[in-house]
């Protein structure tokens, strides 16, 4: 008897989010799959707007998808201004986990990545650059990815699928609190 599959929602956080799932048409190689992953900016000119927006997207994809398991990048922000942004979008993330987990129906669990646990995935190296996990990508895939952000997201969902990866680096968060 095959095992069901976790409904997965991998995301590469940022005000251009990268995103994959592995519910519906998900197969590398099908023309099919770009459907179930890409990339989206999140912008805005008002404070908190790009937040509203993105939590918005998020609880719809949630939902359509019946998500049961969310995946994250973990990053280390370059700058102070790419920091508030990114911890933005993760604090928005984590209140929709905690609006959502008394509801036993539309409740996920999170799981965070190091950043060097997906690039040994793709390219055996933790250190990789953008380039060469995009030329990963294009190896395994057959196609280009659309960005770095869908790249990354793509990856995490190979990761949090199992695929040939180390799971002992991971942190995995059951509970909001």
């Amino acid at each position: 008897m095959k095992k069901e599959q976790r409904r997965i929602l991998a995301l590469d956080l940022g005000t251009n989010t990268g995103w994959a799932t592995n519910v519906e048409k998900f197969k590398p190689g099908n023309v099919d799959w770009m459907e179930n992953t890409g990339s989206r900016e999140f912008s805005g000119e008002i404070t908190g707007w790009r937040y509203l927006v993105f939590k918005q997207w998020l609880v719809k994809k949630l939902i359509l998808l019946q998500i049961q398991h969310v995946v994250y990048e973990e990053t280390f922000s370059k700058g102070a201004y790419a920091a508030r942004v990114l911890h933005g979008f993760l604090a928005t993330l984590q209140c929709v986990h905690a609006e959502r987990y008394p509801d036993e129906a539309t409740r996920f669990t999170l799981q965070k990545v190091h950043p060097s646990a997906i690039k040994i995935l793709a390219t055996g190296k933790g250190n990789a650059d953008k380039d060469k996990m995009a030329e990963a990508y294009l190896s395994r895939f057959g196609v280009s990815p659309l960005d770095s952000d869908q790249c990354d997201a793509v990856w995490l969902l190979k990761y949090a699928e199992g695929d040939e990866c180390d799971q002992r680096v991971t942190k995995q968060i059951e509970r909001p609190f």
